[in-house]
């Protein structure tokens, strides 16, 4: 399968399609934009649409699913750089003994990670409404919906160069989607860490939900929030309250809630450039610029620009050197 992704995605124009003139914005091309203007075309033919089940379906042939590598390198690259976001924000809330956020930040990290995975492979769900940019009238009148919400999915085999996409009037719960898509997933054959390598023993019905379950009781459940038992009398709130470990772990690039963000980070960045794609915007300065941004006069900083500089490489030195200082493994 990797393979089949490096020559996908090899020779990718995408300096020409995206980097020229004014500052692209992915809000300005991406796959509900795509094919809204397939659809939109004076020659389009409805019946080209066919009806399976609640969907109707446009069949993707391997002349055509070369249009779409541009938008799926773009949005992938969107979820990428969110992760890593994210995970400067964890380090940061490290810092403040934010025990709660921290999971939950960590969290929306290993989820962006897995959109970025599922977008690169040609699978994704899209909930559209009205007031999208890339709504398309026309597309909600064939689906009988005119004025309402639609759902569009694509879904690419590269390895067989074609796939299809999916309209209905369904609705899409973003998270349960991403997580569906990212388990059916063949990560030995990519290449590429599985973030369900941590969590052992899970029944299939509940692996796709597993992280979603652990940030739902975070937020929703009584059982989160645990710094805040106020019941306590003031010293020993203050006793409970802090939480030193956090503050120790944010002079470090990984500890044992990052981990799988770091591998699966690392792993996804090395793909990226193994692509080659000429001016691909994952720039190493960028990344730097960032961290300074968020974690300025924080011990970590160095060492994470360390790891930056190193092509966050899973296998550097620097890191385990890191990991190493951390006691991760004691």
């Amino acid at each position: 399968m990797r393979k089949a992704l490096l020559d996908y995605y090899k020779g990718t124009p995408y300096n020409e399609k995206i980097r020229r003139g004014l500052p692209a914005r992915i809000k300005d091309l991406n796959i509900p934009i795509i094919v809204k203007r397939i659809i939109e075309l004076p020659s389009f033919d409805i019946r080209e649409l066919q009806r399976k089940s609640k969907e109707k379906v446009l069949e993707i042939t391997e002349h055509e699913i070369e249009i779409f590598r541009v938008s799926l390198i773009q949005e992938s690259l969107f979820a990428f750089y969110k992760a890593f976001y994210n995970y400067l924000a964890v380090l940061k809330l490290y810092s403040g003994c934010l025990d709660h956020w921290s999971k939950v930040t960590n969290y929306y990290s290993m989820f962006f990670l897995a959109k970025s995975l599922t977008t690169l492979l040609g699978k994704q769900e899209y909930y559209i409404t009205p007031q999208n940019n890339y709504y398309s009238k026309k597309i909600s009148k064939i689906l009988e919906r005119a004025g309402k919400f639609y759902k569009l999915k694509i879904h690419l085999n590269l390895q067989e160069r074609k796939g299809y996409v999916a309209l209905s009037g369904q609705g899409v719960n973003s998270h349960k989607s991403v997580w569906k898509l990212y388990n059916g997933i063949d990560h030995q054959s990519i290449g590429i860490y599985d973030l369900f390598s941590v969590p052992k023993g899970l029944s299939l019905e509940n692996i796709n939900n597993y992280y979603s379950n652990q940030r739902n009781a975070e937020n929703y459940s009584f059982n989160g929030y645990r710094q805040l038992d106020f019941n306590l009398s003031t010293e020993n709130f203050e006793q409970y309250y802090e939480r030193s470990y956090l503050k120790k772990n944010s002079e470090y690039i990984c500890d044992e809630n990052l981990f799988p963000t770091v591998e699966l980070f690392s792993d996804l960045f090395a793909l990226f450039k193994e692509f080659d794609i000429n001016n691909l915007p994952i720039e190493k300065e960028k990344f730097i610029f960032m961290a300074k941004e968020a974690l300025c006069g924080m011990p970590v900083l160095e060492k994470l620009i360390d790891w930056i500089n190193d092509d966050f490489a899973k296998d550097s030195p620097i890191l385990n050197l890191y990991i190493e200082e951390s006691g991760m493994f004691d």
